[in-house]
């Protein structure tokens, strides 16, 4: 256990690093290269036991368009109060003023409905994507601060791709993942047509539209 008083002691520090106790402190500190690096041997393990996961997904957080985090980052940094549609009449720049102003609310709260993602959806009885067996997942920070996920899932008793037959596999996999839009849902089709259109600007010059396929979770459940 090392304190704020060991890590001021000049003979303490040096002491991490000549004995390489530094190794052992950063490998516990979150974020740090030895960090990642045993959780990448975790990982390994993993696959090595549970073979290759199914299932790749990324989590990205929905800031701007989550009004009740809106509201909740009102009354922390301007000690306001604002209804859902005061909500909708803010201006960008004001949404990400406050979003700005105070990242660690933001980046609880995308953790917190991460968690939520995983109870009450994936390992819910309704198994969207078949059975969760296991999973694991590293949550990163963009320059602006917000936080996204990269997540494998293992899921039981599905087909394996180049073990059981092609078309089973397909089958599986256009069960679970779409790229058609809905038709009878507005606000879904709106969700669509945003990411839509954000993603081919960027890779309109080196891939054809029709080819290029964005999956967004927007409406993380929340308390």
């Amino acid at each position: 256990m090392y304190t704020a008083g060991k890590l001021r002691d000049a003979d303490s520090m040096n002491n991490l690093v000549k004995f390489d106790d530094g190794y052992r402190v950063l490998k516990d500190l979150r974020g740090s290269p030895p960090y990642w690096e045993k959780a990448k041997r975790d990982l390994f393990a993993m696959i090595r036991q549970l073979g290759a996961a199914q299932l790749f997904l990324t989590l990205s957080a929905a800031e701007t368009r989550w009004v009740h985090l809106l509201k909740i980052l009102s009354e922390t940094v301007d000690n306001g109060t604002l209804t859902d549609e005061d909500v909708d009449q803010l201006t960008w720049s004001h949404k990400c003023r406050l979003i700005s102003s105070d990242p660690v609310t933001c980046a609880r709260h995308c953790y917190y409905s991460i968690q939520h993602y995983f109870n009450d959806f994936l390992k819910s009885k309704v198994n969207p994507f078949g059975q969760l067996k296991d999973f694991w997942y590293r949550i990163e920070f963009q320059h602006r601060g917000s936080p996204h996920m990269h997540c494998l899932l293992w899921i039981a008793d599905v087909p394996q791709y180049g073990i059981n037959d092609t078309a089973d596999v397909t089958q599986y996999i256009d069960g679970i993942i779409s790229c058609r839009r809905t038709y009878d849902d507005d606000e879904l089709d709106s969700l669509v047509e945003l990411q839509l259109h954000k993603h081919t600007r960027t890779c309109k010059k080196t891939v054809p539209q029709n080819n290029c396929v964005s999956i967004w979770f927007s409406k993380i459940p929340h308390a």
